[in-house]
């Protein structure tokens, strides 16, 4: 969620709603169907930036691809996830059988999403603590003294 007048950096909530329509998506692959179809679809997938507005991933399975088989593209933005934690996360997504495995699924009570003005109260002591880029009163952005008052000449 974006801070108002980006203020700070944006602040990770729960999306109160949700709708996984909308990051599992289906899409064809054009015939024949081969690598080059199917690197075609997913560079034309990663190249569309994820909406900011929703939560940051999306999964497309992509149909029509040779041999009766499938493509899965998944786009994660990387404030979610690293490297390690993305393979974790992807080994719990796939079975190993098609038969697939039971889960026990946890529900999550979705946030309220705050106001403009509890979001820049959130940020305002991190943005009001000195330290790098911080200018302090007297101060330009270079760190120059500058007078209270410009003088006359």
């Amino acid at each position: 969620m974006q801070v108002p007048f980006q203020f700070h950096h944006p602040v990770w909530i729960e999306d109160p709603n949700f709708n996984l329509d909308y990051h599992v998506r289906r899409i064809g692959c054009p015939a024949p169907g081969g690598r080059r179809e199917l690197a075609e679809v997913a560079a034309q997938i990663a190249s569309i930036p994820l909406d900011r507005t929703r939560p940051l991933w999306e999964a497309w399975v992509i149909e029509g691809l040779r041999q009766d088989r499938i493509g899965f593209v998944v786009k994660v933005h990387h404030s979610a996830i690293d490297g390690a934690s993305g393979a974790e996360i992807m080994t719990e997504m796939y079975d190993l059988t098609p038969e697939g495995r039971e889960l026990d699924p946890q529900p999550v009570e979705p946030e309220r999403i705050p106001t403009d003005q509890e979001l820049i109260t959130y940020a305002a002591p991190v943005e009001a603590t000195p330290g790098e880029g911080f200018i302090r009163p007297g101060q330009t952005h270079r760190g120059e003294r500058f007078a209270s008052r410009p003088r006359r000449t």
